[in-house]
């Protein structure tokens, strides 16, 4: 059945942007620009800049599929395509990747020389082409280019990818700092008697609840309590119960260190440790992949699991279509507080979501400022959220009707995961999810917007030490192994202290030395 959504167009027009109440968009124009004098770099000379060639300027964009199902063929083939192409004087080349594994084909990539003008990722902390010194510095461009993003997105955001006064890409606004949340079956827990729990064991409490009581009522111990994904990914909000992500960094008895090796997280790891013993944490949990996790929670088996806090209307969306027969029901929960721990709870804050980072070598850089320009302009939005008039929605005077299953057919739903730029707009989300899926998405938005942990280097590029020694990372064998064998019981809750011992002394010292002094040079 098609979802018809109608919402008046001066409402789907209205861009609602979060900015500070001294007024951020003033100082998005001038507050983030360099002086001359202050190692900003202007675009490379084009031959036939986008302003005033006869020809559409051409580029190539690498972005993640973000696990929607893609059209065979060129991209740029697309109705869909070619009217914003049109639209932006541009010759634009989209090549998807795989969500799954995407950092890594896209590193594979770049240094096979299969290099794009423009690629997709999140933020500039940790990305390689800005640390090398191979992306493009923004500044100039944006002023001349872009002045729909430097009104548009929030001070913060362009703050998160800026380096000594230098923009190293485009940033998307994310609708709330504390960026994923802990999802639950409100319906299993309606059916349960259950309260939302409020510290870690009122958690554990809730997932045993889950394991021993049939919530899903097929007369089956099949029920997984918590599910998370392989290398440890996707279980943020449980660590961060505690204070610590495995990805954040803390300043800590005058060093910034990562949150791996921060003495939190034994209390973390032990938590965890216990969710296995208990079988309240999913036994494939290593190894999950996103479709296989996915299908998991589709399939009516995942009680609890964590996600981007915008997502509630995606979870509810897929719940209805997979379980038609079940009133099903998603909700967000506050980050439960670690018991033992007093501090702030939840992920790491970011004011980013996808980045647009433009390596040097790109010949027509003024022509992909301009096209994002466009992008997040009103008109722009409609496009990326609706699509064309005629075919995905249409318009009566002042009412859009949007038609998502036809843009799904048309296998254009993807083009939000290339080109979309604006952050949270509640008008665009109304007209795309209806009034019931865009509330499920506020729902998880609101509550993390109350929550986070802080991000003092969100804007530092990648030590040097963990480019030397990449096992040093958050994502390197050291914690991941050390980590799991704690979890799975195979090495006693004291082995931590020697993991952090051994990682210290295997280039740990000199990232938190490099991390420290950033720190202190940047704060």
């Amino acid at each position: 059945m098609k979802k018809l959504v109608k919402v008046p167009l001066l409402l789907l027009l209205s861009l609602i942007f979060i900015v500070s109440a001294c007024g951020q968009g003033s100082n998005n124009k001038n507050g983030n620009q360099p002086s001359a004098d202050s190692g900003s770099t202007q675009a490379p000379a084009s031959d036939q800049p986008a302003a005033t060639s006869k020809e559409p300027a051409s580029f190539t964009i690498f972005f993640s599929d973000h696990n929607i199902p893609m059209p065979t063929g060129k991209l740029k083939e697309l109705d869909v395509i070619k009217y914003m192409a049109e639209k932006t004087k541009v010759d634009v080349n989209p090549v998807a990747i795989t969500h799954s594994g995407y950092a890594e084909q896209l590193k594979l990539k770049i240094a096979s020389g299969d290099i794009p003008d423009v690629f997709q990722t999140w933020g500039i902390a940790g990305d390689e082409t800005v640390a090398s010194g191979k992306a493009l510095v923004l500044n100039d461009l944006l002023k001349e280019y872009g002045p729909n993003l430097l009104e548009r997105i929030p001070q913060s955001s362009w703050d998160a990818v800026t380096v000594q006064g230098k923009i190293m890409g485009i940033p998307q606004p994310t609708a709330a700092a504390a960026a994923k949340m802990i999802f639950v079956r409100k319906d299993w827990m309606d059916a349960l008697n259950l309260d939302i729990p409020k510290t870690s064991d009122e958690f554990l409490d809730m997932l045993r609840a889950f394991r021993d009581n049939d919530p899903n009522g097929n007369k089956q111990k099949d029920e997984i309590p918590f599910s998370m994904r392989e290398n440890l990914s996707w279980g943020d909000n449980l660590f961060g119960m505690f204070g610590v992500n495995p990805d954040s960094t803390i300043m800590y008895e005058n060093e910034m260190i990562p949150g791996i090796i921060h003495p939190n997280m034994k209390q973390a790891l032990a938590f965890f440790k216990k969710m296995y013993e208990e079988k309240l944490l999913d036994i494939e949990f290593l190894t999950n992949s996103s479709q296989i996790w996915t299908q998991k929670i589709n399939s009516d088996l995942v009680g609890a699991w964590v996600h981007n806090s915008q997502n509630g209307y995606h979870w509810r969306n897929q719940l209805l279509e997979f379980l038609p027969d079940k009133k099903t029901e998603v909700i967000a929960i506050p980050t439960p507080q670690g018991v033992g721990y007093e501090g702030p709870v939840g992920v790491k804050e970011t004011a980013v979501n996808k980045t647009f980072i433009i390596f040097d070598t790109a010949k027509n850089p003024e022509a992909i400022i301009s096209m994002y320009d466009w992008l997040i302009s009103d008109e722009g939005q409609i496009w990326s959220a609706l699509g064309l008039e005629g075919q995905t929605y249409t318009k009566n005077g002042e009412i859009y009707t949007y038609d998502m299953e036809a843009d799904k057919s048309k296998n254009w739903d993807w083009r939000g995961a290339a080109f979309g730029i604006h952050g949270f707009s509640e008008k665009v989300e109304k007209a795309r999810q209806g009034e019931e899926g865009f509330q499920a998405m506020k729902q998880g938005i609101d509550v993390a917007l109350k929550e986070g942990l802080p991000n003092p280097t969100a804007a530092m590029p990648v030590p040097k030490a963990y480019n030397d020694n990449p096992e040093l990372k958050n994502t390197g064998s050291l914690w991941l192994e050390a980590a799991t064998l704690i979890i799975l019981g195979d090495k006693p809750l004291d082995y931590f202290d020697e993991f952090v011992a051994q990682w210290r002394s295997q280039g740990g010292n000199d990232a938190i030395k490099e991390m420290t002094d950033w720190y202190n040079e940047n704060k």
